[in-house]
């Protein structure tokens, strides 16, 4: 069907079309693909071995598992400041207040989004040379892994659990 036709092209895109994708591309294919057999921690694994921190941890927001993603954040010492943002960006989202305590005890903690969206792109940048791909912003186009979004949404293969 359409969903799994998009999945597919999706898929795609995360392994660099086919060519060149290299061994970073490859992880990244398939723990998208254990994410679809919702097999969360071995494609947090493969990720965090590939030394895809950054993704990793984007894959917990993606799920809304926050918890998992600041324990991941403050474990390697990177991004607890994303985290923060994308859930006070939640939370604004859904007109609630903070209710998890390890958040609640972040509150006072300033974000600077412009330096995660510098961090990000960064990360993104490493990410695209471990594929093999040299060319600038090679693999920024995907939404999901940017703060502020994009025009273009990849399908998200856990919605509607």
């Amino acid at each position: 069907s359409v969903d799994k036709l998009q999945f597919v092209l999706h898929l795609r895109e995360l392994g660099g079309g086919g060519g060149g994708a290299g061994p970073a591309g490859d992880v990244v294919v398939a723990a998208e693909l254990a994410l679809y057999r919702r097999q969360t921690d071995e494609a947090e694994n493969m990720l965090i071995q590939a030394g895809l921190v950054y993704r990793a941890i984007k894959l917990h927001v993606r799920l809304h598992n926050w918890q998992r993603a600041l324990d991941l954040a403050r474990k390697h010492n990177q991004h607890v400041d994303t985290v923060l943002m994308y859930r006070r960006r939640h939370l604004a989202a859904f007109g609630q207040q903070e209710t998890l305590p390890d958040f609640k005890a972040l509150a006072s903690e300033v974000v600077d989004e412009a330096a995660i969206k510098e961090r990000v792109r960064r990360d993104k940048e490493r990410e695209a040379q471990l594929r093999g791909s040299h060319a600038p912003g090679a693999g920024a186009t995907s939404s999901s892994a940017q703060p502020g979004g994009s025009k273009h949404r990849r399908p998200n293969v856990v919605e509607g659990r």
